[in-house]
């Protein structure tokens, strides 16, 4: 057996880039993990407010053009009743009640 072949070698290289691997990125990984979910949750959050106002514009929208189409049909309703015929309803306040 050669030294460069020897199992104490090569554990020694091994554990070695284990402990370089586990030292240099303890840190960065921990503050890595909690910077991509602030930044998730900030993205997350933006997308609720912006699908919140959208439907709030939407359904403010559906209203306003309810609202008027309501009005309009009020109005119409109400200039019909002024051109009605209201011979009927004279005649009937002026006659005499029968009694029964």
């Amino acid at each position: 057996l050669t030294a460069s072949s020897s199992p104490s070698n090569d554990t020694s290289l091994g554990s070695s880039f284990k402990a370089s691997i586990n030292n240099n990125n303890n840190g960065a990984t921990s503050s890595g993990i909690a910077v991509y979910v602030l930044v998730v949750s900030m993205v997350a959050f933006a997308i609720a407010v912006y699908i919140r106002i959208t439907r709030r514009r939407r359904q403010n929208a559906m209203f306003r053009d309810t609202w008027r189409e309501a009005e309009k049909e009020a109005v119409q309703s109400h200039r019909n009743l002024n051109y009605r015929d209201h011979q009927s309803t004279v005649s009937s306040i002026f006659t005499t009640p029968s009694s029964p």
